[in-house]
């Protein structure tokens, strides 16, 4: 099983991607418990936009990417999506809330998450 809790989450914006981060306090850091990441890749981040997490952009690479980085935890990346969504319900600007939900069914296999399903709504400070 993976510890999930949470106390706050964070979203950005690169010209390439973007990224909500689910954090909690780890010492004088962070842990990221869960990082869901969209590459843009011809989307443009608006309200209203949804992004297919197991789209394949590219031969062998998926439009989106689990992650997480947590202390004396060695999992840090997830099998490949068998289907996933990331939408944003508001605005995206620095400073403010970005609203929206995300779900993630990993492909089967025998990583530990392998045929397994993550998902949540948020409320995401823009950074």
């Amino acid at each position: 099983m993976i510890d999930l809790r949470f106390e706050t989450v964070t979203a950005s914006q690169t010209a390439d991607a973007v990224t909500v981060k689910y954090l909690r306090a780890q010492g004088a850091g962070q842990d990221v418990v869960l990082q869901v990441t969209a590459r843009l890749a011809g989307k443009v981040l608006s309200p209203n936009v949804s992004f297919d997490l197991a789209e394949e952009i590219s031969p062998g690479v998926q439009r989106g990417t689990i992650s997480r980085n947590v202390l004396n935890d060695p999992r840090t990346t997830f099998p490949m999506l068998k289907r996933g969504s990331l939408h944003f319900s508001s605005a995206f600007a620095t400073g403010q809330k970005a609203n929206g939900d995300f779900s993630a069914t990993f492909a089967d296999g025998t990583d530990a998450a392998s045929g397994r399903t993550v998902f949540g709504d948020f409320g995401a400070t823009v950074q």
